[in-house]
């Protein structure tokens, strides 16, 4: 099946045109892209060869070649490992000159090539047959930095274009495109990237320094990647929030895992806290690092644990430290946006109780929602508790704990003392996760105790508390967007919206094809899909009392369509829409028609005019905004809306020509 359609395309290109001695160009780039496409079409590709200037340093004379002309020397030092080649010395080529006329005209031609010509399905993978357009660029450096795999950002494009036979590009392409762009994003080498933009970020960032003030009582020094995983000479200090989510507090970025190495990260980052140790610190089982935290941190709890890795999902195996300084971005920005949601719906939200407990609605009432079900679940697991016995403040209790299968009986000592509400159990939970355990609140309901004391009620799971570390704006910016850029994203996002409403129809998709097509001038034939009277409107326009029009149909807005005719005429006039192609009263019948089918109303018109008078939308905008109207694309409401948000001055008029 595969040999006969690549028959019947060679078969088909034998029929093409050739070039020809004496065909003209306008210039030597449309004769490269004439070639490059005969080339695809016969199965060979097309490489500018040679171009010579005259005295006046003008082009004058090009040789275009076959792309598997000439002969390759390796360069390889392996010579017992070559690489495939694919010149043949080819000798098919064409020469080309200037002409007096201004013209490029084929001078000398040798179409006869010595090696197999492949079919148009295949040559489209020639080099010169290879493009990424602006809009796959876009993508894929959006893609890149949000940490997103070449292979899948690669895939995405295929899969919106239909299939690999709709792409001008391959993988290979792709892989080149994303290394530049790194490399010109972050500049230095793999390490140097890394230490400048940690030591911008140590600068600049005080959320950090204030997230601290507020959580930092507990901190894990995570190690996580210094190990072989990930073989990143970099670990962060990171605490939980209010939300039990992590928290950055700092990072260093160290050569060795010895003494002396920790101790200096130790001291380095606790001067940048304002000299203010953690009460506790959470480690996995170093000794260099144990005997750091003790020349550092001598009156700071330390525990030894496993814990989980603040920047797991943004680092892979294959991530260089290059790499991981945006994914670092990326990761810190998505924590802060984290917390951001989190706050939204603790503030407007609400869980419901499963107790008549007053101390379940206390807690419901002032903690975050992931704090309050931590509570409420120790208060449900209440019903696998039983008091055993007691002695003055000292109480036994004993807990049903499911094992697999089945359970086995776990006894606690849990202390209390109802007069200053002070409460202690062995499973130190409180001291732990800050949130009072089953055993504890079982005794304390037994001794009728059903309100917690304050004392219990941390302020670092309130979602009541005004915090300074929530307002103060993170530096995790690797780069910032130019005003360029942010036009282009503008109007991407706004295009996007644009074909949105056209794809429906197929006239409307026309009209924007049309406007496009024709640099932004308004295409005349557009008036032929708008079902109005044609005739009575253009007689209403030349001699409004003596028109057919039906007055009555327009008694809405600050004048009625023929007096409205009459004035945006006078304050037009016949300067404000300069196009070569347009003129006013263009303009004005363009607008009529769109008022005879009431698309928009009376007030809108005057509105749209007075702000062309005052030269705050450009003319052409305006037979953009009526094709879209005439298509059906927008709806003659949404016209005075907008309109009427010019006129209040809330956007201006540029935004006009991208919105519409």
């Amino acid at each position: 099946m595969e040999k006969d359609i690549e028959v019947e395309e060679l078969e088909k290109n034998e029929e093409d045109d050739e070039p020809i001695i004496g065909m003209s160009f306008d210039s030597d780039v449309d004769l490269f892209i004439y070639l490059k496409e005969y080339g695809k079409r016969k199965g060979f590709p097309v490489l500018r060869r040679t171009s010579r200037k005259d005295s006046d340093g003008i082009f004058r004379n090009v040789t275009f070649a076959c792309g598997r002309s000439g002969e390759t020397r390796s360069k390889s030092v392996k010579i017992l490992k070559p690489q495939p080649n694919a010149k043949t010395s080819c000798n098919a080529r064409l020469r080309a000159g200037l002409g007096d006329d201004g013209k490029w005209t084929i001078r000398s031609l040798n179409l006869e090539h010595n090696h197999v010509l492949l079919t148009p399905t295949k040559s489209k993978y020639f080099r010169c047959n290879l493009s990424l357009n602006t809009y796959a660029k876009k993508m894929l450096d959006v893609n890149d930095r949000a940490g997103i795999r070449l292979c899948k950002n690669y895939q995405s494009l295929v899969i919106e274009a239909s299939g690999h036979e709709n792409v001008t590009f391959i993988e290979r392409d792709c892989r080149n495109h994303v290394q530049k762009e790194r490399r010109l994003r972050l500049g230095d080498g793999d390490a140097a990237a890394l230490q400048n933009y940690f030591m911008k970020v140590q600068a600049e960032d005080n959320r950090n320094r204030e997230a601290y003030k507020e959580f930092g009582d507990v901190v894990t020094f995570d190690t996580t990647y210094l190990t072989n995983k990930y073989d990143m000479p970099f670990a962060p200090f990171v605490g939980v929030n209010h939300h039990g989510h992590s928290i950055l507090f700092g990072c260093g970025l160290i050569s060795h895992e010895d003494i002396e190495t920790f101790t200096w990260l130790f001291r380095t980052w606790l001067s940048c806290m304002s000299n203010s140790a953690p009460n506790g610190i959470i480690t996995d089982q170093d000794r260099a690092m144990k005997v750091a935290i003790q020349n550092v941190f001598p009156n700071t709890r330390h525990r030894c644990e496993s814990m989980n890795a603040f920047f797991d999902g943004y680092v892979n195996l294959k991530t260089t430290l290059k790499q991981f300084v945006e994914q670092y971005s990326c990761a810190l920005k998505n924590k802060v946006q984290k917390e951001v949601e989190e706050d939204v719906r603790c503030l407007s939200q609400q869980m419901p109780r499963v107790t008549s407990y007053a101390m379940e609605r206390q807690v419901r009432d002032v903690y975050t929602i992931s704090k309050f079900q931590e509570f409420q679940q120790e208060l449900i697991g209440k019903m696998y508790c039983e008091f055993v016995n007691s002695m003055g403040c000292e109480y036994i209790v004993r807990e049903d704990v499911k094992v697999g299968e089945g359970k086995k009986r776990t006894f606690f000592e849990v202390y209390f003392e109802k007069e200053n509400g002070e409460i202690r159990c062995s499973c130190s939970r409180f001291q732990f996760r800050g949130i009072l355990c089953r055993h504890a609140i079982t005794i304390m309901i037994r001794n009728d105790v059903e309100v917690l004391p304050e004392k219990y009620i941390l302020r670092r799971w309130r979602k009541d508390v005004w915090r300074c570390h929530s307002r103060v704006k993170a530096s995790y910016e690797l780069h910032s967007c130019t005003d360029e850029q942010k036009r282009y994203e503008k109007m991407c996002a706004t295009f996007a919206e644009v074909a949105n409403m056209a794809a429906h129809k197929i006239e409307s998709s026309n009209l924007v094809f049309n406007w496009i097509e024709n640099d932004g001038q308004v295409n005349e034939q557009v008036l032929t899909v708008i079902p109005t009277h044609e005739n009575n409107v253009v007689t209403a326009f030349q001699n409004p009392e003596g028109s057919c029009v039906d007055m009555n149909m327009y008694p809405h807005g600050v004048m009625d369509y023929c007096n409205g005719l009459m004035s945006l005429h006078h304050m037009v006039g016949d300067n404000v829409y300069p196009t070569p192609t347009q003129n006013s009263c263009t303009l004005c019948y363009y607008l009529a028609v769109c008022y005879w089918i009431g698309m928009v109303e009376g007030y809108a018109t005057c509105v749209i005019f007075e702000l062309y008078v005052g030269g705050m939308v450009e003319g052409y905008a305006a037979c953009f905004i009526f094709e879209l109207y005439a298509g059906g694309m927008v709806e003659g409401y949404a016209a005075c809306v907008i309109f009427e948000l010019y006129a209040g001055g809330m956007v201006e008029g540029y935004a006009a020509c991208v919105i519409l």
